[in-house]
Protein backbone atom coordinates (compact mmCIF):
# COMPACT_ATOMS: atom_id res chain seq x y z
CA UNK A 1 0.00 0.00 0.00
CA UNK A 2 1.57 3.30 -0.87
CA UNK A 3 1.22 5.89 0.83
CA UNK A 4 -2.19 7.64 1.26
CA UNK A 5 -2.67 11.69 -0.03
CA UNK A 6 -6.22 13.31 0.96
CA UNK A 7 -7.33 17.16 0.35
CA UNK A 8 -7.70 19.06 3.79
CA UNK A 9 -8.26 22.63 4.80
CA UNK A 10 -5.26 24.42 7.01
CA UNK A 11 -6.11 27.03 9.39
CA UNK A 12 -3.54 29.67 10.87
CA UNK A 13 -5.05 31.34 13.62
CA UNK A 14 -2.04 33.21 14.33
CA UNK A 15 -4.06 36.71 14.20
CA UNK A 16 -7.26 34.66 15.71
CA UNK A 17 -10.76 33.44 13.62
CA UNK A 18 -14.35 35.19 13.97
CA UNK A 19 -17.18 33.68 11.61
CA UNK A 20 -17.02 36.08 8.91
CA UNK A 21 -13.17 35.86 8.41
CA UNK A 22 -13.56 31.77 8.17
CA UNK A 23 -16.34 32.60 5.45
CA UNK A 24 -14.08 35.20 3.61
CA UNK A 25 -11.16 32.64 3.98
CA UNK A 26 -13.17 29.51 2.53
CA UNK A 27 -14.73 31.62 0.37
CA UNK A 28 -11.02 32.66 -1.31
CA UNK A 29 -10.52 29.05 -1.68
CA UNK A 30 -13.09 28.04 -3.66
CA UNK A 31 -16.20 28.39 -2.09
CA UNK A 32 -18.11 30.71 -4.68
CA UNK A 33 -20.40 28.63 -6.43
CA UNK A 34 -23.97 31.02 -7.27
CA UNK A 35 -25.98 28.73 -5.00
CA UNK A 36 -23.87 29.88 -1.98
CA UNK A 37 -24.41 33.97 -2.33
CA UNK A 38 -28.03 33.31 -3.16
CA UNK A 39 -28.91 31.06 -0.22
CA UNK A 40 -27.00 33.40 2.16
CA UNK A 41 -29.59 36.24 0.68
CA UNK A 42 -32.37 34.17 1.01
CA UNK A 43 -33.36 34.09 4.98
CA UNK A 44 -36.78 35.63 5.79
CA UNK A 45 -36.43 37.88 8.74
CA UNK A 46 -37.57 41.20 9.47
CA UNK A 47 -34.06 42.43 9.15
CA UNK A 48 -33.21 43.45 5.62
CA UNK A 49 -30.01 42.63 5.33
CA UNK A 50 -27.35 43.03 2.00
CA UNK A 51 -24.22 40.31 1.72
CA UNK A 52 -21.10 42.15 0.66
CA UNK A 53 -18.09 39.96 -0.76
CA UNK A 54 -14.82 42.61 -1.91
CA UNK A 55 -10.95 42.32 -1.99
CA UNK A 56 -9.54 44.43 0.74
CA UNK A 57 -6.26 45.24 1.80
CA UNK A 58 -5.06 44.36 5.85
CA UNK A 59 -1.58 46.02 6.36
CA UNK A 60 -0.15 44.89 3.28
CA UNK A 61 -2.29 41.50 2.72
CA UNK A 62 -4.86 40.96 -0.40
CA UNK A 63 -7.37 39.30 1.75
CA UNK A 64 -11.18 38.57 1.02
CA UNK A 65 -13.74 40.42 2.83
CA UNK A 66 -17.27 38.99 4.00
CA UNK A 67 -19.70 41.14 5.24
CA UNK A 68 -23.12 40.70 6.58
CA UNK A 69 -24.71 44.54 6.27
CA UNK A 70 -27.91 44.98 8.16
CA UNK A 71 -29.84 48.10 6.53
CA UNK A 72 -30.95 50.38 8.55
CA UNK A 73 -34.58 52.12 8.16
CA UNK A 74 -36.99 54.14 10.27
CA UNK A 75 -39.95 51.53 10.04
CA UNK A 76 -37.74 49.06 11.42
CA UNK A 77 -35.23 50.36 13.89
CA UNK A 78 -37.10 50.24 17.13
CA UNK A 79 -37.12 46.47 16.21
CA UNK A 80 -33.72 46.17 15.53
CA UNK A 81 -33.21 48.01 18.85
CA UNK A 82 -34.95 46.23 20.94
CA UNK A 83 -33.01 42.27 19.22
CA UNK A 84 -29.67 43.91 20.37
CA UNK A 85 -30.94 45.02 23.63
CA UNK A 86 -32.72 41.44 24.63
CA UNK A 87 -31.13 39.45 21.94
CA UNK A 88 -32.40 36.04 20.49
CA UNK A 89 -33.50 32.73 21.90
CA UNK A 90 -32.45 29.75 20.53
CA UNK A 91 -35.99 29.10 19.08
CA UNK A 92 -35.60 32.20 17.54
CA UNK A 93 -32.95 31.05 15.76
CA UNK A 94 -33.79 28.22 14.53
CA UNK A 95 -37.25 30.04 13.08
CA UNK A 96 -34.47 32.15 11.33
CA UNK A 97 -32.76 28.97 10.14
CA UNK A 98 -35.67 26.91 9.04
CA UNK A 99 -36.92 29.81 7.10
CA UNK A 100 -34.06 29.28 4.32
CA UNK A 101 -36.02 27.26 1.51
CA UNK A 102 -32.64 27.19 -0.23
CA UNK A 103 -30.37 25.77 2.25
CA UNK A 104 -30.19 22.28 2.46
CA UNK A 105 -31.59 19.82 5.28
CA UNK A 106 -27.86 18.56 6.22
CA UNK A 107 -26.49 22.53 6.00
CA UNK A 108 -29.59 23.52 8.33
CA UNK A 109 -28.99 20.68 11.17
CA UNK A 110 -25.74 21.63 11.54
CA UNK A 111 -26.40 25.11 11.99
CA UNK A 112 -28.70 24.51 14.27
CA UNK A 113 -25.84 21.73 15.97
CA UNK A 114 -23.82 24.60 16.34
CA UNK A 115 -25.79 26.99 17.84
CA UNK A 116 -26.70 24.34 20.71
CA UNK A 117 -23.30 24.09 21.29
CA UNK A 118 -23.21 27.65 21.32
CA UNK A 119 -26.05 27.76 24.05
CA UNK A 120 -24.66 25.17 26.11
CA UNK A 121 -21.31 26.66 26.26
CA UNK A 122 -23.07 30.19 27.32
CA UNK A 123 -25.54 27.95 29.64
CA UNK A 124 -22.42 26.73 31.67
CA UNK A 125 -20.95 30.21 31.85
CA UNK A 126 -23.93 32.06 32.87
CA UNK A 127 -25.45 29.14 35.48
CA UNK A 128 -28.52 29.19 33.24
CA UNK A 129 -31.03 26.29 31.31
CA UNK A 130 -29.98 26.06 27.99
CA UNK A 131 -33.40 26.83 26.77
CA UNK A 132 -33.73 30.54 28.43
CA UNK A 133 -30.45 31.40 27.30
CA UNK A 134 -30.38 34.45 24.48
CA UNK A 135 -27.75 35.29 22.39
CA UNK A 136 -27.13 39.14 22.06
CA UNK A 137 -24.00 39.77 19.58
CA UNK A 138 -23.71 35.86 18.89
CA UNK A 139 -28.04 36.12 17.91
CA UNK A 140 -27.55 39.24 15.60
CA UNK A 141 -28.94 38.41 12.41
CA UNK A 142 -24.93 38.91 10.69
CA UNK A 143 -23.92 36.31 13.51
CA UNK A 144 -26.54 33.63 12.40
CA UNK A 145 -25.56 34.06 8.81
CA UNK A 146 -21.83 34.03 9.19
CA UNK A 147 -22.60 30.62 10.83
CA UNK A 148 -24.74 29.60 8.33
CA UNK A 149 -21.65 30.67 5.62
CA UNK A 150 -19.51 28.31 7.28
CA UNK A 151 -21.46 25.24 7.11
CA UNK A 152 -22.30 26.65 3.41
CA UNK A 153 -18.58 27.22 1.77
CA UNK A 154 -17.23 23.69 3.80
CA UNK A 155 -20.39 21.92 1.72
CA UNK A 156 -19.44 24.16 -1.46
CA UNK A 157 -15.96 22.67 -1.05
CA UNK A 158 -16.84 19.01 -0.04
CA UNK A 159 -13.39 18.71 1.77
CA UNK A 160 -14.03 16.63 4.77
CA UNK A 161 -10.91 17.30 7.02
CA UNK A 162 -9.65 20.43 8.50
CA UNK A 163 -6.51 20.87 10.46
CA UNK A 164 -5.47 23.97 12.80
CA UNK A 165 -2.35 25.21 15.15
CA UNK A 166 -3.19 27.01 18.47
CA UNK A 167 -4.91 29.77 18.08
CA UNK A 168 -4.12 33.31 19.13
CA UNK A 169 -7.27 34.58 21.92
CA UNK A 170 -6.04 38.34 22.51
CA UNK A 171 -6.22 40.02 25.30
CA UNK A 172 -7.68 43.19 27.46
CA UNK A 173 -11.35 43.47 27.60
CA UNK A 174 -14.57 43.32 25.49
CA UNK A 175 -17.79 45.43 25.57
CA UNK A 176 -20.66 42.94 25.58
CA UNK A 177 -24.53 42.99 26.20
CA UNK A 178 -23.43 41.51 29.81
CA UNK A 179 -21.01 44.30 30.36
CA UNK A 180 -17.38 44.15 30.22
CA UNK A 181 -15.54 40.97 29.85
CA UNK A 182 -11.98 39.43 29.82
CA UNK A 183 -10.75 38.34 26.47
CA UNK A 184 -11.22 35.97 25.54
CA UNK A 185 -14.96 36.04 26.25
CA UNK A 186 -15.76 33.17 28.59
CA UNK A 187 -17.95 31.13 26.15
CA UNK A 188 -14.89 31.27 23.95
CA UNK A 189 -13.28 29.55 27.12
CA UNK A 190 -15.51 27.23 27.18
CA UNK A 191 -15.63 26.07 23.86
CA UNK A 192 -12.05 25.82 23.03
CA UNK A 193 -11.05 23.24 26.46
CA UNK A 194 -8.58 21.11 25.06
CA UNK A 195 -7.74 22.96 22.00
CA UNK A 196 -4.71 24.93 22.50
CA UNK A 197 -4.36 28.31 22.40
CA UNK A 198 -2.46 31.25 23.80
CA UNK A 199 -2.50 35.40 24.16
CA UNK A 200 0.37 37.25 21.83
CA UNK A 201 0.77 40.41 24.50
CA UNK A 202 2.89 41.80 21.97
CA UNK A 203 -0.05 42.92 20.03
CA UNK A 204 -2.18 45.82 20.43
CA UNK A 205 -5.34 44.49 23.60
CA UNK A 206 -8.41 42.81 21.13
CA UNK A 207 -10.38 40.21 20.91
CA UNK A 208 -8.74 38.20 18.13
CA UNK A 209 -10.85 35.00 18.93
CA UNK A 210 -14.68 35.59 19.24
CA UNK A 211 -16.99 33.03 20.13
CA UNK A 212 -18.20 32.13 16.69
CA UNK A 213 -14.44 31.62 15.54
CA UNK A 214 -14.03 29.61 18.96
CA UNK A 215 -17.14 27.32 18.03
CA UNK A 216 -15.75 27.19 14.41
CA UNK A 217 -12.84 25.59 15.65
CA UNK A 218 -13.80 23.09 18.10
CA UNK A 219 -16.61 21.66 15.97
CA UNK A 220 -14.84 21.48 12.68
CA UNK A 221 -10.98 21.58 13.40
CA UNK A 222 -8.40 18.44 14.14
CA UNK A 223 -5.20 19.69 16.13
CA UNK A 224 -2.42 19.89 13.78
CA UNK A 225 0.35 17.61 14.74
CA UNK A 226 4.08 18.52 15.07
CA UNK A 227 5.08 15.60 12.74
CA UNK A 228 2.27 16.36 10.17
CA UNK A 229 2.90 16.99 6.82
CA UNK A 230 0.88 18.94 4.59
CA UNK A 231 2.10 20.23 0.65
CA UNK A 232 0.25 23.41 0.21
CA UNK A 233 -1.98 23.85 -2.85
CA UNK A 234 -3.67 27.24 -2.40
CA UNK A 235 -3.50 29.98 -0.20
CA UNK A 236 -6.35 32.39 0.93
CA UNK A 237 -6.46 34.89 3.75
CA UNK A 238 -9.80 36.42 5.71
CA UNK A 239 -10.59 39.64 6.62
CA UNK A 240 -11.57 40.35 9.87
CA UNK A 241 -13.20 43.95 10.39
CA UNK A 242 -10.86 46.05 12.43
CA UNK A 243 -7.45 47.33 10.79
CA UNK A 244 -4.38 47.47 13.08
CA UNK A 245 -0.65 48.98 11.90
CA UNK A 246 0.95 46.44 13.85
CA UNK A 247 -0.34 42.67 12.20
CA UNK A 248 -2.67 42.26 9.47
CA UNK A 249 -5.89 40.82 10.93
CA UNK A 250 -6.04 37.81 8.63
CA UNK A 251 -7.33 34.38 8.66
CA UNK A 252 -4.83 32.27 6.24
CA UNK A 253 -6.28 28.81 5.35
CA UNK A 254 -4.86 26.33 2.58
CA UNK A 255 -5.91 23.19 0.65
CA UNK A 256 -3.27 21.05 1.07
CA UNK A 257 -2.73 17.36 0.50
CA UNK A 258 -1.98 15.70 3.83
CA UNK A 259 0.20 13.17 3.01
CA UNK A 260 -0.04 10.41 5.49
CA UNK A 261 2.23 7.13 5.81
CA UNK A 262 1.13 3.44 4.25
CA UNK A 263 3.39 0.58 4.71
CA UNK A 264 5.73 1.41 1.63
CA UNK A 265 8.12 3.97 1.80
CA UNK A 266 6.22 5.36 4.83
CA UNK A 267 7.46 8.12 7.35
CA UNK A 268 7.42 6.04 10.45
CA UNK A 269 7.92 7.34 14.60
CA UNK A 270 11.13 6.41 16.16
CA UNK A 271 10.42 6.49 20.14
CA UNK A 272 13.16 5.80 23.07
CA UNK A 273 13.77 6.26 26.67
CA UNK A 274 16.61 4.51 28.48
CA UNK A 275 15.93 2.51 31.57
CA UNK A 276 18.49 1.93 33.94
CA UNK A 277 16.58 0.96 36.69
CA UNK A 278 14.17 -1.84 34.94
CA UNK A 279 14.59 -5.76 35.54
CA UNK A 280 14.54 -7.97 32.87
CA UNK A 281 10.89 -8.97 33.47
CA UNK A 282 9.80 -5.82 33.39
CA UNK A 283 11.22 -4.33 30.20
CA UNK A 284 10.39 -8.21 28.33
CA UNK A 285 6.45 -7.19 29.64
CA UNK A 286 6.91 -3.76 28.22
CA UNK A 287 7.92 -4.76 24.65
CA UNK A 288 5.24 -7.58 24.63
CA UNK A 289 2.37 -4.82 25.46
CA UNK A 290 3.97 -2.36 22.94
CA UNK A 291 3.85 -4.59 20.22
CA UNK A 292 0.53 -5.82 21.43
CA UNK A 293 -0.77 -2.19 21.14
CA UNK A 294 0.29 -1.41 17.22
CA UNK A 295 3.90 -0.93 17.40
CA UNK A 296 5.87 -2.29 14.63
CA UNK A 297 8.74 -3.47 16.41
CA UNK A 298 10.61 -3.24 19.81
CA UNK A 299 13.71 -3.30 20.51
CA UNK A 300 16.21 -3.62 23.88
CA UNK A 301 19.76 -2.15 23.10
CA UNK A 302 22.43 -3.01 25.64
CA UNK A 303 23.76 0.71 26.91
CA UNK A 304 25.36 3.10 29.43
CA UNK A 305 23.28 5.44 31.70
CA UNK A 306 23.92 8.15 33.78
CA UNK A 307 26.85 8.14 36.33
CA UNK A 308 28.28 4.83 34.53
CA UNK A 309 24.95 2.61 35.24
CA UNK A 310 24.54 -0.31 32.91
CA UNK A 311 21.23 0.50 31.09
CA UNK A 312 19.09 -0.76 27.96
CA UNK A 313 17.78 1.71 25.80
CA UNK A 314 14.23 0.93 24.81
CA UNK A 315 14.05 1.77 20.96
CA UNK A 316 10.10 1.46 19.34
CA UNK A 317 9.18 1.70 16.02
CA UNK A 318 5.72 2.84 15.15
CA UNK A 319 3.16 4.54 12.77
CA UNK A 320 3.14 8.36 13.11
CA UNK A 321 -0.38 8.52 14.25
CA UNK A 322 0.26 5.82 17.11
CA UNK A 323 2.88 8.53 18.94
CA UNK A 324 0.85 9.39 21.59
CA UNK A 325 -0.50 6.19 22.53
CA UNK A 326 2.92 4.45 22.28
CA UNK A 327 4.36 7.11 24.72
CA UNK A 328 1.92 7.24 27.13
CA UNK A 329 2.05 3.77 27.35
CA UNK A 330 5.71 3.66 27.55
CA UNK A 331 5.67 6.36 30.44
CA UNK A 332 2.63 4.45 32.42
CA UNK A 333 4.24 0.64 32.36
CA UNK A 334 8.45 2.14 32.94
CA UNK A 335 9.97 3.62 35.50
CA UNK A 336 11.05 6.17 32.59
CA UNK A 337 9.66 9.49 33.41
CA UNK A 338 9.97 10.59 29.43
CA UNK A 339 10.65 9.42 26.17
CA UNK A 340 11.94 11.25 22.96
CA UNK A 341 10.69 10.99 19.11
CA UNK A 342 11.64 11.22 15.49
CA UNK A 343 10.36 10.74 12.29
CA UNK A 344 12.07 8.80 9.53
CA UNK A 345 11.59 7.66 6.08
CA UNK A 346 11.53 3.47 5.41
CA UNK A 347 11.74 1.87 2.58
CA UNK A 348 10.45 -1.64 2.81
CA UNK A 349 9.76 -4.90 -0.10
CA UNK A 350 5.80 -5.55 -0.32
CA UNK A 351 5.07 -8.61 1.87
CA UNK A 352 2.73 -11.92 1.78
CA UNK A 353 2.51 -14.19 4.26
CA UNK A 354 0.85 -17.39 3.12
CA UNK A 355 0.74 -21.35 3.71
CA UNK A 356 3.09 -22.81 1.66
CA UNK A 357 3.40 -26.85 0.95
CA UNK A 358 7.16 -28.20 1.07
CA UNK A 359 8.84 -31.28 0.70
CA UNK A 360 9.39 -31.64 4.32
CA UNK A 361 5.71 -30.29 5.53
CA UNK A 362 3.47 -27.64 5.19
CA UNK A 363 4.01 -24.43 6.78
CA UNK A 364 3.70 -20.74 7.31
CA UNK A 365 5.80 -18.56 4.80
CA UNK A 366 6.75 -15.05 4.34
CA UNK A 367 7.25 -13.89 1.08
CA UNK A 368 8.75 -10.07 -0.16
CA UNK A 369 9.00 -8.50 -3.97
CA UNK A 370 10.53 -5.66 -5.06
CA UNK A 371 8.41 -2.55 -7.38
CA UNK A 372 8.09 -4.90 -9.89
CA UNK A 373 6.37 -7.45 -7.80
CA UNK A 374 8.59 -9.99 -8.36
CA UNK A 375 9.22 -12.16 -4.95
CA UNK A 376 13.80 -11.33 -3.86
CA UNK A 377 13.30 -13.57 -1.10
CA UNK A 378 11.19 -16.12 1.25
CA UNK A 379 11.26 -17.49 4.06
CA UNK A 380 9.26 -19.79 6.32
CA UNK A 381 7.58 -17.91 9.72
CA UNK A 382 9.46 -19.00 12.73
CA UNK A 383 6.54 -20.16 15.26
CA UNK A 384 5.86 -22.37 12.12
CA UNK A 385 8.87 -23.79 11.63
CA UNK A 386 9.17 -24.56 15.57
CA UNK A 387 5.08 -26.35 15.60
CA UNK A 388 6.90 -28.29 12.48
CA UNK A 389 10.43 -29.43 14.22
CA UNK A 390 7.96 -30.17 17.23
CA UNK A 391 5.16 -32.71 15.86
CA UNK A 392 8.02 -34.37 13.26
CA UNK A 393 10.44 -34.50 15.63
CA UNK A 394 12.88 -33.49 13.28
CA UNK A 395 16.03 -31.02 13.60
CA UNK A 396 14.65 -27.27 14.15
CA UNK A 397 17.87 -26.41 12.18
CA UNK A 398 17.65 -28.66 9.35
CA UNK A 399 13.89 -27.86 8.89
CA UNK A 400 15.15 -23.83 8.38
CA UNK A 401 17.69 -24.53 5.96
CA UNK A 402 15.67 -27.07 4.09
CA UNK A 403 12.52 -25.07 3.67
CA UNK A 404 14.23 -21.75 2.88
CA UNK A 405 16.29 -23.20 0.45
CA UNK A 406 13.13 -24.84 -1.55
CA UNK A 407 11.10 -21.48 -1.14
CA UNK A 408 13.96 -19.90 -2.39
CA UNK A 409 14.65 -22.00 -5.40
CA UNK A 410 10.91 -22.13 -6.27
CA UNK A 411 9.81 -18.83 -5.94
CA UNK A 412 12.77 -16.35 -6.41
CA UNK A 413 11.86 -14.29 -9.05
CA UNK A 414 8.59 -15.11 -9.30
CA UNK A 415 5.47 -12.84 -8.75
CA UNK A 416 3.30 -12.86 -5.41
Amino acid sequence: MKNSVEKVILLDPCFGISGDMFASAMIGLGAVADYFFKTLRSFKTKEKYEIEFNDVKKSGFKAKSFKVRIKEDKHHHDHQDELRHQGRTPDEIKRVIQSNRLMSETAKQQALKLFQRLAAAEAAVHAAKTRKIRFHEVGALDSIIDICAAVLSLEALNIKKIYSGAVNVGHGTVRTAHGILPVPAPSTYELLKGFPTYSDLSLPPFETTTPTGALILSEFCEIRKSYDVFEVEKIAYGAGSADFKEFPNVLRAMICSHVSGGDEDARIAVIETALDDATGEQIAFLKDKLLQNGALDCIVIHATGKKGRPAFLLQTIARVEDIDALASLILLESSSNGVRFRIEKRKILRREVRNEKTPFGTVLAKFASGDDGRIVKAKAEDDSLKALANSTKRSYTDLKMGINSFLNSKHKGGKI
